[in-house]
C-alpha cells in the first residue's frame, strides 16, 4: 500500500506545473517573491531560450557537416524520448550559448570591496560591474577558432574552456532558470535536428536589445 502511495504521488507530481510548484511552495515568505519567481521562470522559459534554439538551428543550418555529425549521433539512439540526453546534442547546444550567448551580458554586480586588476588599476568598491558574456566567449587565447562553430571542442575542453563559459552565470547567484531552459531546448532539437534538415534561406542579421537574437532570418526546414 505505501508503494502505490508513493507511486500515485509522483504521477500527480508529473502533471503539475512550474506556477503550482511555486503555490505550494512553504518556504516563500510572501506572494511577492513568488511573483518575482515567475517572472523570472517567464523569461527564461520563453524569450531566452526560444532565442539560443533559433541560434542553434542557424549555426547547423549554415554547417552542414555539423549538422550531419550531430544527426547521426541523435539517431544512434534508438529511443527518441532519450535523444535529449545525447552528449553531441549538449556539446552543440553549449557551442551554441559559446557563439552566440542570448543573455550577452550575463550578469550586474555591486562591488562589495576594491577589485584590483592585473595592469596595477582597480575598480573601486560599490562600482556596478558588468560581466559581458560575448567577448569572454570569443577570446582567441581560450578559444582556438572562436568564431567558428565546432561542438565537438566541448568533447575534451580544457579548463580554461570551462570557466570561461558562461551561459547561465556561475556560483552562487546563477541562472535558476537553467534547468528547465537545458530541459526545453534539449527535447525541442533533439526532435527538430533528428528529424528535419536545416538550410538557410536568408542569412538576416543579429540584434540585442536585452537579449542577442537573430533578425529576419529565414531557414528552411526539410523532414527526412
Amino acid at each position: 500500500r505505501k508503494k502505490n502511495e508513493q507511486t500515485a504521488a509522483t504521477d500527480d507530481n508529473a502533471f503539475k506545473t512550474i506556477l503550482e510548484y511555486l503555490i505550494a511552495d512553504k518556504e516563500y515568505v510572501s506572494d511577492d517573491e513568488r511573483v518575482r519567481d515567475m517572472v523570472v521562470y517567464l523569461a527564461g522559459g520563453y524569450e531566452t531560450t526560444g532565442a539560443q534554439i533559433s541560434w542553434t538551428l542557424y549555426e547547423l543550418a549554415r554547417n552542414p557537416q555539423v549538422q550531419e555529425w550531430l544527426r547521426t549521433e541523435l539517431l544512434k539512439v534508438k529511443d527518441p524520448r532519450e535523444r535529449k540526453h545525447c552528449p553531441a546534442l549538449k556539446h552543440a547546444i553549449r557551442e551554441s550559448m559559446r557563439l552566440n550567448i542570448t543573455p550577452a551580458v550575463t550578469a550586474l554586480r555591486v562591488l562589495k570591496d576594491d577589485l584590483p586588476l592585473e595592469n596595477g588599476g582597480y575598480i573601486p568598491a560599490k562600482s556596478v560591474a558588468i560581466v559581458a558574456s560575448y567577448p569572454m566567449h570569443r577570446d582567441g587565447s581560450i578559444f582556438e577558432n572562436p568564431d567558428s562553430f565546432v561542438p565537438q571542442r566541448w568533447e575534451s575542453p580544457t579548463p580554461e574552456m570551462q570557466k570561461a563559459w558562461l551561459g547561465f552565470g556561475s556560483g552562487r547567484r546563477n541562472c535558476q532558470g537553467q534547468a528547465l531552459a537545458n530541459a526545453e531546448m534539449s527535447v525541442v532539437l533533439a526532435k527538430l535536428c533528428s528529424e528535419y534538415k536545416w538550410t538557410v534561406e536568408k542569412e538576416g542579421f543579429s540584434e540585442y536589445y536585452v537579449t542577442l537574437k537573430t533578425v529576419d532570418t529565414l531557414l528552411r526546414a526539410t523532414k527526412l
